[in-house]
């Protein structure tokens, strides 16, 4: 190590890294938890890269010696004025002539420049000059190493630092961001004192995939398929019933893992099916609710070594990783992780076109650093192939035939009606069925339900604006339900919970929602019906009669759908034809002029064109999850439980670590996200960072109306 450094080993351990660990001492657990990486997953990476990460960690903090840092940690000061940060400062230990014998000019760049960026801090601040050197750091470089030092420039080294678009294609963003994300990954480890930085025992995985195969002796072709090729990336189609979720598990192997889906209702069913079923306790949980999830079994501690993405299998959402892709200083540690890893993509086509943008082009900068991917969907837009094509390359991913053949092949009896919802018939059949009402918007269904209560008891609302200890209730009562009546949803049942109706009505939608909601229906027996139990309204055309055409939907794709539809109105849609039906509508010709397919490309050419450091954390995260919503406490909620507030507040307000986080997620269960439109009724105030109070009217079975609330009421 000290090859390549201008310094020998630290002599003097009382300079310190953090107020109460010296440098010598973070130095070396940074160190320990690098080594306890490459002896995991040193397989994954070349003897180069464990030199580099190996020599980023040890040099990462020397700039900590300087005297301004060591006055600010020793005074327990925030900052002090005139002071350079240390990782600005660190990379002046680098020895760039003995570097230059072993590594090219980008390896070394790379080097200098995670250094350099290890925290995210404004470069401006980076005022390094020989006069700083000179009264600042050259005694206690004497004091700590027993070595004189003179000064050397570097910073022409440092990539992206001064942008400009020339220098766009003049440097290798996938290996600096590899290169930093590992140095990060060990530094959070260390500074955090978690116990190990990443946790693997090979016997439990083995076990693992040995139950598997105990529950399903004969796998299923899709399965088997999976298995046979884990070392290949993969895009598949396969239907509901195919075995997808224990595929997945199989092509993932012995190695890290990551399972991604659309929402987290779904992410922790996948989680407790790969604990509770399977026996595998080496998973773990990671979005924005997984705390309360851990909590509930028991095992909050896992929470900081899942945040750090240690866990052989972590079930997560996407936006919890893909986020990358914006090259924001502070996310390389996710796309670091997934190089050295396996990551699921379950039913892609189901997000938005800035989360699919970020899919597709951040898959080829996996696959370029040696990740492996996996697509398993229902319906594969012929659109996304054209760009993994593009960007990761078409052979480097297998395009296997549609596995279309399940053991149900007749679920979907289908009518397309052109009218809004036929109540009369939706109530006649609750008398002897479970019947799923999907609408378009929670507007729509919260009126919806509204007029079949008049007409019938057993009927039930859920949507995406309910609070959340309400809406985890309306879940759980929805996928446990086995009797007869009728609920009212929105597409948050489309790919996120495990229910199986007799009958569904369903506005019209794009097709590919459509093929998503019909999967809530018949979901894996044959129907043996002679009359339609999928019922398709074009409701638009119901809406015009009331005098509104407003819709959530692309038109021209919208019309499209509806086109193809009717040409199977009153027949069975097999799964043939449903794939036949995708390829007809989602592919570029059909598409070209379309908002959707317009949008798609502009996200894509942004992210294409998107400069490291050019969007900071907080941008890159809003951006990814397309967020133009509200965190709020409607006001009824708050005002029936203020002194649980008031209490939950005063200890959130002591707490520390995790304990804080504890006490925000108390609070959280009280909070729902509400569209941008309603911050005329927002309280400017926040309760926590991104949680306010909001004038709006709640009820427990309808979930949040859209209308001011005051006491009056």
């Amino acid at each position: 190590m000290k090859d390549y450094l201008r310094v020998g080993k630290i002599y003097d351990d009382t300079f310190l890294a953090k107020e109460d660990e010296s440098l010598r001492v973070h130095t070396n657990n940074v160190l320990e938890k690098a080594s306890e990486l490459i002896h995991i997953y040193g397989h994954c990476f070349t003897d180069k890269e464990k030199t580099l990460l190996l020599l980023a960690c040890e040099v990462h903090d020397y700039g900590k010696v300087n005297a301004l840092f060591q006055q600010k940690i020793r005074e327990h000061k925030k900052q002090i004025n005139g002071e350079v940060y240390h990782n600005f400062l660190s990379p002046l230990f680098l020895d760039f002539g003995k570097l230059s014998c072993d590594f090219d000019k980008t390896d070394i760049n790379n080097l200098v420049t995670a250094v350099f960026y290890h925290h995210t801090r404004d470069f401006k601040q980076a005022i390094l000059n020989v006069e700083y050197f000179e009264k600042y750091l050259k005694e206690n470089i004497k004091k700590c190493f027993h070595t004189d030092l003179t000064w050397q420039g570097y910073l022409g080294r440092v990539l992206f630092m001064y942008p400009n678009v020339s220098a766009r294609s003049n440097f290798d963003w996938t290996g600096y961001a590899k290169l930093k994300g590992l140095l990060q990954k060990c530094d959070y480890a260390a500074s955090a004192h978690v116990e190990v930085t990443e946790i693997y025992h090979r016997e439990s995985r083995e076990i693992f995939l040995q139950n598997i195969h105990e529950k399903i002796p004969t796998l299923r072709v899709f399965q088997k398929y999976l298995e046979e090729n884990q070392d290949k990336n993969i895009v598949a189609v396969a239907p509901t019933g195919s075995g997808k979720t224990e595929g997945s598990f199989l092509w993932l192997g012995k190695e890290k893992g990551f399972y991604t889906l659309p929402l987290k209702v779904a992410s922790n069913a996948i989680y407790k099916r790969a604990r509770e079923l399977y026996g595998y306790d080496e998973v773990s949980l990671l979005h924005s609710s997984a705390l309360d999830i851990l909590m509930e079994e028991g095992l909050e501690g896992r929470f900081e070594i899942t945040k750090n993405l240690g866990y052989p299998l972590t079930i997560t959402t996407v936006d919890q990783l893909f986020k990358f892709t914006f090259k924001a200083l502070g996310h390389e540690i996710l796309f670091a992780t997934l190089t050295y890893a396996k990551v699921v993509i379950d039913e892609i086509q189901m997000y938005s076109s800035t989360i699919l943008a970020c899919l597709l082009v951040g898959l080829g900068y996996l696959v370029k650093q040696g990740g492996k991917f996996l697509i398993t969907t229902a319906t594969l837009p012929p659109l996304f192939l054209e760009y993994l094509d593009r960007f990761v390359g078409a052979e480097n991913y297998e395009k296997p035939a549609p596995f279309l053949e399940v053991s149900a092949e007749k679920r979907h009896y289908i009518l397309v009606v052109p009218d809004d919802f036929q109540y009369s018939l939706i109530v006649e059949q609750a008398l002897n069925h479970k019947v799923l009402v999907i609408c378009n918007t929670v507007k729509r269904a919260q009126e919806v339900y509204q007029i079949l209560r008049e007409q019938i008891e057993n009927v039930y609302l859920l949507h995406s604006r309910f609070i959340k200890k309400d809406r985890f209730r309306l879940e759980n009562d929805i996928c446990n339900f086995d009797g007869i009546g009728i609920w009212v949803t929105t597409q948050v049942v489309e790919a996120s919970l495990d229910i199986d109706f007799d009958i569904l009505h369903t506005d019209m939608a794009h097709i590919d929602n459509l093929f998503q909601r019909m999967g809530r229906c018949y979901r894996k027996r044959n129907y043996e019906g002679d009359k339609p139990n999928v019922y398709i309204y074009d409701s638009k055309v119901g809406l015009r009669k009331k005098g509104s055409t407003k819709g959530i939907y692309d038109e021209d794709i919208y019309l499209s759908s509806l086109e193809e539809l009717m040409k199977y109105s009153d027949s069975f849609l097999t799964e043939k034809i449903k794939y036949r039906i995708i390829q007809n509508i989602y592919n570029r010709e059909a598409l070209k002029g379309t908002t959707y397919l317009n949008d798609l490309d502009k996200k894509i050419y942004l992210l294409e064109n998107s400069y490291p450091g050019e969007y900071s954390k907080m941008e890159a995260d809003n951006l990814f999850r397309d967020i133009t919503s509200y965190t709020v406490i409607p006001e009824p909620v708050y005002e029936e439980n203020i002194n649980l507030f008031q209490d939950l507040m005063q200890q959130y307000n002591q707490a520390k670590g995790l304990d804080k986080l504890k006490i925000k997620n108390k609070i959280l269960d009280y909070s729902v996200a509400v569209p941008s439109y309603y911050k005329q009724f927002i309280d400017k105030n926040e309760l926590l960072p991104g949680l306010s109070r909001a004038r709006v009217l709640y009820d427990e079975k309808l979930g949040v109306v859209y209308e001011e609330y005051n006491n009056q009421f």
